[in-house]
């Protein structure tokens, strides 16, 4: 009896701290002049000025204000295709993961897109390559072409390469970088055990040639720097 009006006078106790909690959350929100939108903070200013530069075709813009849309996927999806056409990587990411399963027209597509993106040494594409090539899901499966991509994760992220190349990391954060390591490991592992030495001796002299050719600056970086002159005029 006490056990069970301990219990509900805890959760009234709770239930109360909560709403007192929202109330203060409220004010701040009118005093920094804060909306919440689609589960996201954002100031009205901020909001609108995302939405002209989206507008305008920014592929930044378009793809983060995708963040602040409600109840419109269409428009999410028409956003993040246009970013990801205009060679945004993050926004090819997700457009890729999108359509990949679509058909297989679709999936060769995709993997088209990622192999330009993971040329140029962007990690979150060769990892997502690494895997649909041993799945299939980026056309044709091939154990031997995800070990290749598994390689050239792995190579690019020693230490001597990072420091040589400028690997566009810029939004990968460190948890984000340990899970992508951790996969393309996974994805090493599982085929070496299947694979001849033949294959994997080839497979890992494809990924160091992928490493020789990492341009210094990525074509998205040149791009995007044009595109910030462009605007500062």
């Amino acid at each position: 009896m006490i056990t069970s009006f301990i219990s509900k006078r805890t959760l009234i106790l709770l239930l109360i701290g909560l709403a007192l909690a929202g109330v203060v959350t409220f004010f701040v929100l009118q005093a920094r002049n804060t909306t919440w939108v689609s589960g996201n903070y954002i100031e009205p200013h901020a909001l609108q000025k995302l939405e002209q530069d989206a507008a305008a075709g920014d592929p930044v813009a378009q793809y983060g204000l995708t963040l602040y849309i409600e109840n419109d996927q269409k428009k999410i999806d028409d956003l993040i295709e246009s970013a990801a056409k205009s060679g945004y990587p993050p926004a090819i990411i997700t457009y890729t993961d999108d359509i990949m399963r679509q058909d297989k027209q679709s999936g060769v597509r995709a993997c088209r897109m990622l192999k330009d993106t993971a040329k140029e040494g962007y990690l979150p594409a060769i990892v997502v390559l690494s895997e649909c090539s041993e799945n299939g899901e980026c056309g044709r499966k091939s154990n031997k072409e995800a070990l290749k991509w598994a390689f050239f994760a792995r190579l690019l992220l020693e230490e001597k390469n990072i420091n040589k190349k400028i690997l566009y990391l810029y939004d990968v954060d460190k948890l984000s970088l340990e899970s992508a390591k951790d996969r393309a490991a996974s994805v090493e592992r599982r085929t070496r055990d299947v694979l001849n030495s033949n294959d994997i001796n080839q497979a890992e002299t494809a990924a160091k040639a992928l490493v020789t050719k990492v341009p210094k600056k990525c074509r998205w970086c040149v791009q995007n720097d044009e595109r910030m002159k462009e605007s500062s005029k």
